[in-house]
Parts: C-alpha cells; structure tokens; sequence
C-alpha cells in the first residue's frame, strides 16, 4: 500500500520517472502475493506512468494484462477504468478508431453500474477524441456534459481537466479572453490539488494567451511564474 500510495503520487505531481520504479515494486509484491485485483490494479497504475512516458507498447501491454484480469474477477469497476485508459493511450497514438470504440464500450459500462466518476471520465476522453478530429461541436458538448457531472461530485482535478479542454476551444476560435479566464480558473484548481504539470501546462498557455493579446507585461509575469 505504501509503494502504491507513493507511487500515485508521484505520477499525480507529473514526476512518472519516479512513479515508475515504485509502482514496478509495488506490482512484483502484488504477483508475489497472488490477488488479483490487487494485480491488475497495479498493472494499470504502472501502464498510466509508462504511456505518460511515452512508452505505448509496454504500457499496451500491461492495459491488456489488466483487462483480462479484471474480467476475469468480475470487476466491472476496474474493466471499465482499464477500458478508459487503454482509449487514452489509442487516442495519443492517433488510432481514433479504436480509441472510440473502447471508450464507448467503457461508458456503457460506468452506465450500468451508475458510476459517475467513470461516466465522467469516458465522456471526456469521447470529448478528447472529437477535438484531435476537429468536430468541436460535438467535443464541446461531451466535455461539457463531463464538466457538469465533475462538479455534481467535486472532482476538482476532473473539473480543471475540462476547463483545460474548453479553455483550448475557445482560443482555437480566437476567443482568447474567454480562454485566458477558464485556464486561470483550471490553473487555481491544479495548484489546489497539487497537480505540479498541470500547473505549468496552464501557465505556459497562458503565458501565450497573454502575448496573442498584446497583454506582454502580464506575460512576463506569467513566464516568471512558470518559471519559479
């Protein structure tokens, strides 16, 4: 539990490189120890920090191993979490396709079970896919609908996800006041929870924002921040 625990939050803070070793441990106890659902818990964990390295083969591999047993212990929960995962990891890879159709097959599930967290998850990554392929409409309106249920339970780093999301469709319409205002807004609540990427991901954006706008002292400001 320790090397999990320590592990989620490495790679929750975007330090996957040390997140990696630690949920390698954690996994080689969990196959020790022989449960399962402890197994495939680990599996995912592990395949989250090595598709955020880049290393899609691995990390497919893994999604693969954690499916399988998480089928075969009848835990829909974690199927459909894999499920999700695995269309993240399709989608940043450019196969839409399939990265589809596992999201769906994972938001049927999150649907059935009446899991609001899943169900929020799975519409964004639908709403992800629908950006990278330029239907912005169609984007907009799942993202949304994943913003509304994130805010129904609180989930504050679900909630900045979104933001992010909306943030960049308004400034691909050149909207860049209504961008700026939902990046800061993404930015005050990655800083709340600790989400140390997402806070300079959003800071580097609107560091950009700034200078579309002609705003270059409030750029600056925002570099120097970025920057600390």
């Amino acid at each position: 539990r320790a090397l999990t625990a320590a592990g989620g939050l490495a790679h929750d803070q975007g330090d996957c490189l040390a997140a990696r070793p630690l949920r390698e441990q954690a996994l080689t106890l969990a196959q020790r120890d022989g449960d399962k659902r402890v197994i495939a818990i680990c599996l995912l964990n592990l395949a989250s920090s090595l598709n955020a390295l880049g290393e899609y083969s691995k990390a497919e591999t893994l999604y693969a191993q954690a499916l399988a047993l998480n089928r075969e212990v009848e835990n829909r929960v974690g199927t459909g979490i894999t499920l999700y995962n695995m269309a993240n990891a399709a989608r940043l890879q450019g196969n839409y396709a399939r990265a589809r159709e596992l999201c769906e097959e994972s938001l049927s599930l999150h649907k059935a079970l009446g899991d609001q967290y899943g169900i929020a998850f799975a519409l964004e990554n639908l709403g992800a896919i629908a950006i990278d392929q330029k239907d912005f409409i169609q984007g907009r309106a799942l993202i949304q609908e994943s913003l509304a249920i994130r805010r129904e339970i609180s989930d504050q780093r679900g909630i900045a996800y979104c933001l992010v999301y909306l943030g960049t469709l308004e400034s691909e319409e050149q909207h860049y006041a209504q961008a700026r205002d939902l990046f800061q807004t993404s930015l005050g609540l990655y800083q709340k929870v600790g989400e140390r990427v997402g806070i300079a991901a959003c800071l580097e954006t609107l560091f950009d924002l700034c200078i579309r706008m002609g705003q270059v002292r409030q750029g600056v400001r925002v570099w120097s921040a970025a920057e600390s």
